[in-house]
Order: C-alpha cells, then structure tokens, then sequence
C-alpha cells in the first residue's frame, strides 16, 4: 500500500459514523455468508496459527465474524467451510481484477494498530548505530502521492502503549478530504481513548509511530493531547486501498492467517 500520513485530530465525527452504519444495515444481506459454494469463483485455503487463538474463546467462530464484518464493508459475499481446527476454506464469487488485492488483504491481514513513542534521540542513534534497549530500528519508506516523506529510519519502542492493546478501534470508515481525497474516519473504543488522551498529554513534543500489521505509516510529532478517541489517516491512497484498510483495522482478526493456496474454478 502507498505511504499514509496518520493526522490524528480530537474531532467527532458522529454523522460519518451513523452514515457507516446505515451502509453497513443495507449490505448486511447482499453480504451474509453464502449457503452454497459459487460455481463460477475463486477458492482461498487458510491455515490458521493456532498459539495466536490463544486467550480467544471462540475460536473459529470469531475468525468467521471478523470475516463478514470485513466482507460486509467492502461488498464480497463468500462461502465458508471448516476442514479442521487450523484448515479453512473461503470461496468467493470471481472479483474483478482491481478488487482481488483488496479480498486477498482482508483474508490475510490481521488489522493490529499499535501506538509506539520513537526515542526522543532516534536520529542520532540511528546514524550512530547504536542499540539501545526497549527500542528496535523500523523503516517508514516514502510514498508516491500529495504526502511524499524521505525514507526514514526510527527508533521506536519495542512495547505497545499501555491501554492501547490489543484491538483499540471501535470504528473505522472511509470520508472524504476536502480535496475529495478518501479519507479514513475512526473511533478508538473508550478503554484506549482514556489510555490515549494519557500517553499524548505527557508526552506532547515526541514523536509517535503508528503500525499498522507491522508497517510504520507515520510517526507524527504529538502537539497536544488529544482527547475523545477521534482521529483520521488521510494520504495517498485510492478508495479501494483506504476501504480494505478502514475493514482491517474495524475488524481486525482474532488469530494469525496464512494463505496456502487459491485456485480459480
């Protein structure tokens, strides 16, 4: 995905949050798992890691909804079918081209957010090569769109924020920018907006990486607490890449997935 710049704004975005909703009402049948496989699609074989189930107590079951949660928001239907504890199969009617990178991302991709302090000193202990323990190096790689950064290479803590794990978001949905650009509007849930106003209002001046499913986005300089649990990530993505990621992280899911083959039919 190309680079995103995360601008994280106390803002309330009630009504973009209720026009979600009433999407995700009017999709919720045209998108309900299928009762029989398509003749005519494409068919995902998923393993499934099963020490990252550990701590969820419904298993499978809770595979399967963060899957028609993910699907609902972004219009596929499927069909599921269970071979073991760890072996799934997901069929889906045949995507054009331009969707299929978005279902295999949201097949794949957990969807963790997690809020790391950057050493107040990373640059210089970056160019110096020095370790410095709790802290590991990450890479944040330029993008190609309005929100062009210079490669750039950070120390970043090794623990999440306290508070901020795991799953803080409670909704996410795609807005548009004042430049009609899409935008991502979400909601942290009210658990990690308490942790997050914290961790910004004792340390407005430093640096923030945000990571998404391990990839650094941003690393924003904190100017003030922030309260309320809004932000927004806005950058350079078209509205198919910032609708597969508004799913990720509003139904990120509960249990490490690989995918072992796909085959057309």
């Amino acid at each position: 995905m190309k680079k995103l710049l995360l601008i994280l704004v106390p803002i309330l975005a009630v009504w973009a949050l209720l026009l979600g909703g009433l999407a995700w009402y009017f999709l919720r049948d045209r998108t309900a798992p299928l009762m029989r496989p398509p003749a005519d699609g494409i068919t995902f074989e998923l393993e499934i890691n099963p020490f990252s189930l550990v701590g969820h107590s419904n298993g499978l079951a809770g595979l399967k909804q963060a899957y028609v949660r993910r699907f609902a928001k972004l219009g596929f239907q499927f069909y599921w079918q269970e071979h073991s504890a760890t072996r799934v199969q997901v069929i889906t009617p045949r995507v054009p081209a331009d969707q299929l990178s978005a279902l295999t991302n949201a097949l794949v991709h957990r969807g963790q957010l997690e809020f790391r302090l950057v050493h107040p000193d990373s640059e210089r202990l970056v160019q110096e090569g020095q370790v410095v323990p709790g802290y590991s190096s990450v890479t944040m790689e330029p993008g190609d769109g309005a929100f062009r950064q210079r490669r750039e290479t950070l120390l970043v803590a090794v623990q999440v924020e306290p508070g901020l794990q795991p799953d803080p978001i409670h909704s996410a949905m795609v807005v548009r920018g004042q430049q009609d650009e899409p935008q991502i509007s979400f909601q942290l849930s009210p658990r990690a907006a308490t942790a997050f106003a914290k961790l910004t209002g004792e340390n407005v001046g430093r640096r923030l990486a945000i990571i998404v499913d391990g990839q650094l986005l941003s690393a924003p300089i904190i100017q003030t607490a922030i309260g309320g649990g809004y932000g927004m990530i806005s950058g350079s993505m078209n509205p198919n890449q910032a609708m597969e990621l508004a799913s990720r992280l509003e139904s990120p899911l509960p249990a490490q997935v690989t995918l072992v083959k796909d085959r057309e039919h």
